[in-house]
């Protein structure tokens, strides 16, 4: 502060903010700085702050020193990914007193782990072991003691973290550093649960199994109990090398489960199977359920015959009665509600009285319906699904005044299912909006904590999921009222997605304005303008796939903002006539929204403008969702959307239909109806002749 009022007083507001920004530079070569925009902005704002008060320039300096330290920071990463070792140093050295320091220490260590001493490590771990670097840093080098075989050190270095690897390292370092009879039982015992699991180890596990295959402690219960469980994973690879371990009849045991596995229509009616034994039991069910998950028609035709005379106790067969019934209902099978029905009382659990409701709905049978959600237990009958089908229901079977009631009470939702009850008796939607109290001290102090800034500094430099560890690790003990004051507070930083994740973890679910925010609304308008789309819409699957998070990855492959595939991605590059896109540029927020724009209009044109059906096919696929049309009749779409086969599938399109909605009306623009949305489900050949004059 005392350099910045010298400056203010002895030097123009110019020359002061490059007398600020020149030492950060000094010693990295000229060609390799980049002046961020900071610097041109300040420079052209110098004439007009000229005369603001001392305290306003000192403000707007601080300001501008925090940018130009930011551009440090970015630029001091890049040199490290270019492998420019000396300019990385340098800017590291020129930012000791920039609040992300830490992670340019974490970098610098982890790129010369193998060379750094114990002690630089360790004052590192102690340093930041409230930041996320203390963990990560502490796991690499656990993986590099582990690889130099250092074993006394990972001893004392490991704190029971990470996944097999260091889990097995840790066992060998025992092993290795103490060879007394007692460390010996305690490394087997330990060792039995990581090799008993129905998946292949890492290498790191190799010799501590060695040992232990070669111990007392490998039992064959415990063998079998690693084939169960590689059996269970649908691992044969696995099991079939486990059985060597057995007795040769044990083996041609694991032969035949390994065929009944990969074709139990084939299999399991083998001579082998006919005896009554544990193992053949085993067989049996795993493979009954196999085929039931393909075929419950089969499956439950060939159980009838394979569950005499083979020794299975009642759990048992009300288990494969309840599994075949519940599986011929996902794949919508005609007999399913009278399957389900069947099940035995003391089998029947939650999942069978949903399917049973499920079943009825599908085969539009009012009363069995009626009677199906009766059933239901009472905290699920009182959910808002089950509230509308109840009113649907009513209205079906002539109980009009009953289910106009019903549906006007349901219509004060703000979801899915009240906008629904609202068509239905053409009230206008109900948006109930409950901001968040605001306390701008607790506010505040949320915002001074050393985590809470670091995540923000991350996030303002594009380290996206560094400042989401800091700030799951700031926030993690917060009661629900810090959450929330949390969710505003970064809310207000216009940091969205983490927004809505924050509040998300409290109850409140009322404000939209952190939970339905517009970013990116010009480039949203513009591909909705270019597609003919409803832009809400667009932001209604942008919210669904990634709740606005630009740099979102999913398990599958998915990429940015609206969860696109890069072979999709690829495709709509294609025919729009662009470059084929890098895996960097389908990220991109502009190249994104563009392309699963493209995607979204594509799959409407295919559905006939259903918005019920595009949206199953952006989250399925359309050709599971050409499965899913009906043959004949059209089938209603409130009906189509609740019974199909996917659960992920079935929230989803709700989701986007609801979050539609909300878009609609925080845009301010003309109500789209839930309803018009999604128009009747016409058969294949009602919508292929549609597609046809289109």
């Amino acid at each position: 502060m005392r350099y910045l009022n010298n400056c203010i007083k002895y030097i123009p507001i110019f020359l002061c903010s490059l007398a600020v920004y020149l030492p950060f530079i000094d010693g990295v070569r000229a060609e390799s700085v980049h002046f961020p925009e900071a610097t041109g902005n300040l420079l052209a704002s110098a004439t007009a702050t000229a005369n603001l008060s001392a305290s306003s320039q000192i403000a707007l300096l601080e300001s501008n020193l925090t940018e130009l330290k930011r551009a440090l920071f970015r630029d001091a990463v890049e040199a490290l990914e270019n492998g420019d070792l000396d300019t990385f140093a340098t800017l590291k050295n020129q930012s000791t007193d920039y609040i992300l320091y830490p992670y340019l220490e974490y970098f610098d260590l982890r790129n010369r782990l193998s060379s750094a001493s114990d002690e630089e490590l360790m004052t590192f771990i102690e340093a930041y072991k409230e930041t996320p670097l203390s963990y990560r840093i502490r796991t690499q080098w656990l993986y590099r003691l582990a690889e130099d075989q250092r074993w006394d050190q990972y001893l004392k270095v490991y704190k029971q973290q990470g996944g097999a690897k260091l889990r097995c390292a840790y066992q060998h370092a025992r092993l290795a550093t103490n060879n007394s009879k007692k460390t010996y039982r305690a490394v087997m015992k330990a060792t039995a649960h990581l090799w008993k699991v129905g998946s292949e180890q890492p290498k790191e596990c190799e010799y501590i199994f060695s040992k232990f295959e070669k111990s007392k402690y490998l039992t064959t219960p415990l063998i079998w109990e690693r084939i169960d469980n590689a059996m269970e994973k649908g691992n044969t690879k696995l099991a079939t090398e486990v059985s060597k371990k057995l007795g040769s009849r044990d083996r041609k045991a694991i032969e035949l489960w390994v065929n009944v596995h990969k074709n139990p229509a084939k299999y399991l009616e083998s001579k082998q199977l006919r005896k009554s034994s544990l193992v053949n039991r085993k067989i049996i069910v795993h493979g009954t359920k196999r085929l039931a998950r393909r075929n419950a028609e089969q499956a439950r035709e060939l159980w009838g015959k394979l569950q005499h005379k083979r020794g299975f106790g009642k759990e048992q067969l009300g288990e494969m009665q309840r599994y075949i019934a519940l599986r011929s209902s996902y794949q919508r099978h005609p007999n399913a509600y009278v399957w389900l029905n069947e099940v035995e009382k003391q089998w029947v659990d939650d999942d069978v009285l949903y399917w049973r409701a499920m079943s009825a709905l599908r085969l539009q049978d009012w009363k069995a319906l009626e009677k199906s959600i009766d059933d239901l237990p009472a905290k699920e009958k009182d959910e808002p699904k089950w509230q509308y089908w109840q009113a649907r229901t009513w209205d079906q079977l002539g109980k009009k005044e009953q289910a106009a009631e019903l549906f006007k009470q349901i219509a004060t939702q703000t979801n899915y299912y009240g906008f629904l009850a609202s068509d239905r008796i053409g009230a206008s939607y109900s948006f109930n909006l409950e901001p968040l109290p605001r306390d701008e001290k607790v506010i505040q102090e949320i915002s001074q904590l050393p985590g809470i800034q670091r995540a923000r500094e991350l996030y303002l430099v594009d380290q996206q999921d560094d400042a989401r560890r800091e700030w799951a690790i700031a926030t993690g003990k917060f009661d629900n009222e810090r959450l929330k004051q949390a969710a505003l507070l970064s809310h207000d930083w216009q940091w969205h997605h983490n927004a809505i994740m924050t509040v998300a973890q409290t109850p409140h679910r009322n404000d939209y304005n952190i939970r339905f925010p517009t970013p990116f609304r010009e480039l949203v308008f513009n591909n909705a303008n270019a597609h003919g789309l409803n832009p809400s819409l667009i932001f209604g699957i942008a919210r669904r796939e990634s709740a606005f998070r630009p740099n979102a990855r999913s398990s599958v492959g998915a990429l940015g903002l609206m969860q696109l595939m890069p072979g999709t991605a690829r495709l709509e590059s294609k025919l729009l006539g662009r470059n084929r896109p890098t895996y960097n540029e389908i990220l991109d927020a502009e190249n994104n929204i563009l392309l699963g724009s493209s995607y979204l209009n594509r799959m409407l044109e295919r559905f006939g403008g259903n918005h019920a059906l595009a949206a199953a096919a952006y989250n399925a696929g359309p050709r599971r969702v050409d499965s899913w049309i009906p043959t004949t009749d059209p089938v209603s779409s409130d009906i189509w959307v609740d019974t199909l086969p996917f659960k992920e599938t079935r929230e989803y399109v709700r989701a986007v239909l609801a979050y539609s909605t909300i878009f609609d009306w925080k845009l301010e623009q003309k109500m789209t109806t839930v309803s018009s949305r999604i128009n009747d489900v016409i058969s294949k050949d009602a919508l292929a002749a549609l597609n046809s004059v289109n």
